[in-house]
Protein backbone atom coordinates (compact mmCIF):
# COMPACT_ATOMS: atom_id res chain seq x y z
CA UNK A 1 0.00 0.00 0.00
CA UNK A 2 1.62 3.33 -0.79
CA UNK A 3 1.25 6.08 1.45
CA UNK A 4 -1.53 8.65 0.84
CA UNK A 5 -1.63 12.50 0.71
CA UNK A 6 -3.97 14.02 2.11
CA UNK A 7 -5.24 17.47 2.15
CA UNK A 8 -7.67 20.40 3.55
CA UNK A 9 -8.40 23.93 2.19
CA UNK A 10 -11.35 26.21 3.05
CA UNK A 11 -12.98 26.15 0.32
CA UNK A 12 -13.87 23.27 -2.74
CA UNK A 13 -11.32 22.83 -5.23
CA UNK A 14 -11.87 22.34 -8.42
CA UNK A 15 -9.50 19.17 -10.37
CA UNK A 16 -7.67 21.76 -12.42
CA UNK A 17 -6.92 24.32 -9.33
CA UNK A 18 -4.18 22.81 -9.00
CA UNK A 19 -1.95 21.71 -12.18
CA UNK A 20 0.43 18.45 -11.61
CA UNK A 21 3.57 17.42 -13.42
CA UNK A 22 6.49 16.06 -13.50
CA UNK A 23 8.83 17.99 -11.38
CA UNK A 24 6.82 20.72 -10.19
CA UNK A 25 3.33 21.60 -8.99
CA UNK A 26 2.12 25.18 -9.26
CA UNK A 27 -1.18 26.89 -8.35
CA UNK A 28 -3.75 28.34 -10.97
CA UNK A 29 -4.95 30.87 -7.44
CA UNK A 30 -3.60 32.74 -5.05
CA UNK A 31 -3.30 30.11 -2.04
CA UNK A 32 -3.06 31.60 1.45
CA UNK A 33 -1.58 30.16 4.19
CA UNK A 34 -4.94 28.58 6.06
CA UNK A 35 -4.73 26.06 3.07
CA UNK A 36 -2.43 22.68 3.01
CA UNK A 37 -1.29 21.66 -0.57
CA UNK A 38 -1.04 19.33 -2.46
CA UNK A 39 -2.92 18.34 -5.96
CA UNK A 40 -5.25 15.56 -7.89
CA UNK A 41 -7.42 14.06 -5.71
CA UNK A 42 -10.98 13.05 -5.08
CA UNK A 43 -13.42 14.76 -2.17
CA UNK A 44 -13.82 12.79 0.72
CA UNK A 45 -15.91 14.85 3.53
CA UNK A 46 -16.60 18.17 4.73
CA UNK A 47 -16.50 20.07 7.78
CA UNK A 48 -15.71 23.12 9.81
CA UNK A 49 -13.06 23.99 12.50
CA UNK A 50 -12.59 27.54 14.08
CA UNK A 51 -15.97 28.50 12.14
CA UNK A 52 -13.85 28.09 8.94
CA UNK A 53 -15.55 25.21 6.28
CA UNK A 54 -12.77 22.37 5.71
CA UNK A 55 -13.22 20.00 2.56
CA UNK A 56 -10.81 16.84 2.58
CA UNK A 57 -9.04 15.47 -0.36
CA UNK A 58 -7.28 11.74 -0.73
CA UNK A 59 -5.04 12.79 -3.58
CA UNK A 60 -3.24 10.26 -6.06
CA UNK A 61 -0.82 10.41 -8.89
CA UNK A 62 1.45 12.76 -6.88
CA UNK A 63 4.25 11.94 -4.55
CA UNK A 64 6.16 14.62 -2.18
CA UNK A 65 9.37 13.75 -4.23
CA UNK A 66 7.30 15.51 -7.58
CA UNK A 67 7.28 18.92 -5.36
CA UNK A 68 10.08 20.98 -6.58
CA UNK A 69 13.21 21.55 -4.36
CA UNK A 70 14.21 25.43 -3.39
CA UNK A 71 16.18 26.70 -0.11
CA UNK A 72 13.61 29.33 -0.44
CA UNK A 73 10.52 26.89 -0.10
CA UNK A 74 6.57 28.27 0.06
CA UNK A 75 5.29 25.12 1.63
CA UNK A 76 6.25 23.07 4.75
CA UNK A 77 5.30 19.28 5.04
CA UNK A 78 5.18 16.64 7.53
CA UNK A 79 4.19 13.40 8.26
CA UNK A 80 1.11 12.38 9.92
CA UNK A 81 1.26 8.85 11.01
CA UNK A 82 -2.57 8.48 12.15
CA UNK A 83 -3.57 9.62 8.17
CA UNK A 84 -0.79 7.81 6.86
CA UNK A 85 -0.28 10.34 4.93
CA UNK A 86 2.10 13.40 3.78
CA UNK A 87 1.06 16.78 4.64
CA UNK A 88 1.91 20.21 3.20
CA UNK A 89 0.90 23.32 4.06
CA UNK A 90 2.02 27.07 2.83
CA UNK A 91 4.27 28.53 5.20
CA UNK A 92 3.46 31.99 3.42
CA UNK A 93 0.80 33.41 0.49
CA UNK A 94 1.40 31.74 -2.90
CA UNK A 95 0.20 33.80 -5.93
CA UNK A 96 -1.74 32.11 -8.95
CA UNK A 97 1.06 30.38 -11.14
CA UNK A 98 3.52 30.54 -8.42
CA UNK A 99 5.38 27.09 -8.61
CA UNK A 100 4.99 25.29 -5.40
CA UNK A 101 8.41 24.50 -3.35
CA UNK A 102 9.25 22.99 -0.33
CA UNK A 103 13.59 22.15 1.56
CA UNK A 104 14.97 19.02 2.00
CA UNK A 105 17.57 20.40 4.03
CA UNK A 106 17.82 22.71 6.83
CA UNK A 107 17.73 26.55 5.58
CA UNK A 108 19.40 27.99 8.10
CA UNK A 109 22.63 26.89 7.35
CA UNK A 110 25.51 28.09 4.73
CA UNK A 111 24.95 27.03 1.08
CA UNK A 112 28.64 24.40 1.48
CA UNK A 113 26.15 22.44 4.57
CA UNK A 114 22.89 22.32 2.36
CA UNK A 115 24.95 21.25 -0.36
CA UNK A 116 26.50 18.26 1.60
CA UNK A 117 22.90 17.49 3.17
CA UNK A 118 21.65 17.44 -1.03
CA UNK A 119 23.83 15.03 -1.53
CA UNK A 120 22.59 12.32 0.31
CA UNK A 121 19.36 13.33 -2.14
CA UNK A 122 21.43 12.49 -4.74
CA UNK A 123 21.58 15.90 -5.82
CA UNK A 124 24.97 17.30 -6.73
CA UNK A 125 24.03 20.79 -8.00
CA UNK A 126 20.93 23.00 -6.25
CA UNK A 127 20.36 25.64 -9.42
CA UNK A 128 17.92 27.31 -7.17
CA UNK A 129 18.35 31.31 -6.63
CA UNK A 130 19.55 31.22 -3.16
CA UNK A 131 22.02 28.99 -3.53
CA UNK A 132 23.40 30.44 -7.56
CA UNK A 133 23.75 33.52 -5.46
CA UNK A 134 24.87 32.44 -2.17
CA UNK A 135 27.96 35.05 -0.73
CA UNK A 136 29.62 34.94 2.57
CA UNK A 137 27.29 36.96 3.60
CA UNK A 138 24.00 35.58 2.40
CA UNK A 139 25.99 32.04 4.64
CA UNK A 140 26.17 34.35 7.77
CA UNK A 141 22.79 35.74 7.69
CA UNK A 142 21.78 32.33 7.42
CA UNK A 143 23.76 30.43 10.16
CA UNK A 144 23.40 33.77 12.66
CA UNK A 145 19.55 34.30 11.87
CA UNK A 146 18.35 32.41 15.38
CA UNK A 147 20.95 34.59 17.64
CA UNK A 148 20.56 37.59 15.38
CA UNK A 149 16.55 37.51 15.80
CA UNK A 150 16.90 36.45 19.82
CA UNK A 151 19.34 39.59 20.23
CA UNK A 152 16.92 41.78 18.44
CA UNK A 153 13.96 40.19 20.89
CA UNK A 154 16.42 41.09 23.75
CA UNK A 155 17.08 44.61 22.67
CA UNK A 156 13.62 45.40 22.45
CA UNK A 157 13.54 45.03 26.39
CA UNK A 158 16.02 47.51 26.36
CA UNK A 159 13.89 49.96 24.24
CA UNK A 160 10.50 49.59 26.09
CA UNK A 161 12.70 51.46 28.77
CA UNK A 162 13.48 54.40 26.97
CA UNK A 163 12.27 57.41 28.97
CA UNK A 164 8.93 59.43 27.65
CA UNK A 165 9.51 61.23 24.68
CA UNK A 166 13.12 59.91 23.63
CA UNK A 167 13.07 57.96 20.54
CA UNK A 168 14.69 54.86 19.24
CA UNK A 169 17.76 56.52 16.99
CA UNK A 170 17.26 56.47 13.40
CA UNK A 171 19.91 54.16 12.83
CA UNK A 172 18.86 51.82 14.70
CA UNK A 173 15.63 51.49 13.07
CA UNK A 174 17.32 51.78 9.67
CA UNK A 175 19.74 48.94 11.14
CA UNK A 176 16.63 46.33 12.25
CA UNK A 177 14.44 47.29 8.73
CA UNK A 178 17.46 46.51 6.41
CA UNK A 179 18.01 43.30 8.16
CA UNK A 180 14.48 42.56 7.80
CA UNK A 181 14.57 43.06 3.76
CA UNK A 182 17.65 40.37 4.08
CA UNK A 183 15.83 38.12 6.18
CA UNK A 184 12.72 38.12 3.62
CA UNK A 185 15.43 37.97 0.28
CA UNK A 186 16.67 34.79 1.72
CA UNK A 187 12.85 33.53 2.54
CA UNK A 188 14.04 33.22 5.91
CA UNK A 189 10.74 34.57 6.96
CA UNK A 190 8.90 31.37 6.54
CA UNK A 191 10.61 30.26 9.89
CA UNK A 192 8.23 30.78 13.64
CA UNK A 193 11.22 32.49 15.21
CA UNK A 194 10.87 35.54 12.47
CA UNK A 195 7.06 36.06 14.06
CA UNK A 196 7.59 35.01 17.33
CA UNK A 197 10.79 37.18 17.82
CA UNK A 198 11.76 39.56 15.39
CA UNK A 199 8.21 41.07 14.66
CA UNK A 200 7.39 41.78 17.97
CA UNK A 201 11.10 43.56 18.32
CA UNK A 202 9.84 45.54 15.43
CA UNK A 203 7.02 46.68 16.53
CA UNK A 204 8.45 47.64 19.46
CA UNK A 205 11.24 49.75 17.15
CA UNK A 206 8.19 51.39 15.47
CA UNK A 207 6.06 52.83 18.47
CA UNK A 208 9.71 54.03 20.10
CA UNK A 209 10.84 56.09 16.70
CA UNK A 210 6.59 57.66 16.91
CA UNK A 211 5.76 55.38 13.81
CA UNK A 212 2.24 54.01 15.33
CA UNK A 213 0.85 53.19 11.37
CA UNK A 214 3.88 51.36 10.74
CA UNK A 215 3.61 49.49 13.92
CA UNK A 216 -0.01 48.85 13.71
CA UNK A 217 0.94 46.93 10.23
CA UNK A 218 3.23 44.86 11.96
CA UNK A 219 0.65 43.70 14.61
CA UNK A 220 -1.28 43.07 12.16
CA UNK A 221 0.64 40.82 10.03
CA UNK A 222 1.71 38.99 13.33
CA UNK A 223 -2.09 38.59 14.50
CA UNK A 224 -2.48 36.97 11.08
CA UNK A 225 0.20 34.82 11.57
CA UNK A 226 -1.25 33.55 14.62
CA UNK A 227 -4.73 33.03 13.48
CA UNK A 228 -2.69 31.27 11.24
CA UNK A 229 -0.89 28.94 13.45
CA UNK A 230 -4.25 28.51 15.68
CA UNK A 231 -6.31 26.88 12.00
CA UNK A 232 -2.71 24.77 11.49
CA UNK A 233 -2.57 23.28 14.86
CA UNK A 234 -6.54 22.63 14.67
CA UNK A 235 -5.80 20.98 11.38
CA UNK A 236 -3.23 18.87 12.40
CA UNK A 237 -5.62 17.82 15.31
CA UNK A 238 -7.97 16.25 12.92
CA UNK A 239 -5.63 14.11 11.73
Amino acid sequence: MGVGLLMALSEPMDIKSVICGMGMASSTRTIRRIHIIIACSVMLDHGSIIGVPLYYYLLFGMTSTELSFSCLPNVSHAFKLSAFAMVFMASRDIKAGEQIFYSYCGIQQSAADRKAELALYGIEQCIGTACVNATPETDTLRKTFSARVKEYKSQSVTWERLPKGRKLPVETLDGILNYQKAVVKEGLDVNDNYWTEFLPALSTAFRKSGKPTEEMVVIREFMRWSNYQKEKRAIKGLM
